[in-house]
């Protein structure tokens, strides 16, 4: 049982969980979901980015800013006689947060796409399956992916609206 109660939850479901490494946050979307992120994705790819800020955020918190030997070795650098410092900068700051959006609309993207596919395929075969529920369903799964904030500022291009997404869906599945 998770402490906090109500809209507080979601703030709860990580508790136990340390996102300091790419793996950890596998290891976390394959409990949370049941689904093992694409090898060859953008997903994949900006974990492996994401590590290497980690490595970075390891070397500032953990050893004065100087990047050890474990954290040189992962980042694939080169033995130097002269400690390499981190040094964090207004721009630094600001390419670490690229990283880090960047990761986030990567997982958002595929595991959307993850849902679309159980939507259209194996949730139809479950007995608790209810066909008089699977617009209200897409449409809740569409709902909690599109960024609201996005959707504000007009920021989202491309995307089909409401019925021609569910026509898409269905167009797409052969539904």
């Amino acid at each position: 049982m998770l402490w906090a109660e109500g809209s507080l939850q979601n703030r709860s479901a990580f508790e136990f969980h340390a996102f300091s490494s790419a793996e950890s946050i596998r290891k976390a979307v394959q409990n949370f979901t049941c689904y093992q992120v694409r090898t060859n994705g953008t997903f994949a790819s900006m974990l492996n980015e994401y590590d290497k800020l980690c490595e970075l955020r390891h070397a500032v918190v953990h050893s004065g800013h100087i990047v050890a030997g474990k954290n040189a070795l992962k980042l694939g650098l080169k033995r130097s006689a002269i400690p390499l410092k981190v040094k964090l900068g207004y721009a630094e700051l600001q390419a670490a947060g690229s990283v880090c959006t960047a990761l986030v609309q990567a997982a958002n993207t595929e595991l959307f796409e993850e849902l679309i596919v159980r939507w259209a395929t194996t949730w139809r075969k479950l007995p608790s399956w209810m066909p008089s529920d699977e617009v209200k369903l897409l449409r809740t799964i569409r709902a909690a992916f599109l960024s609201k904030r996005d959707g504000a500022n007009k920021t989202i291009t491309g995307a089909s609206k409401g019925v021609q997404f569910e026509a898409d869906v269905r167009a797409e599945f052969n539904l």
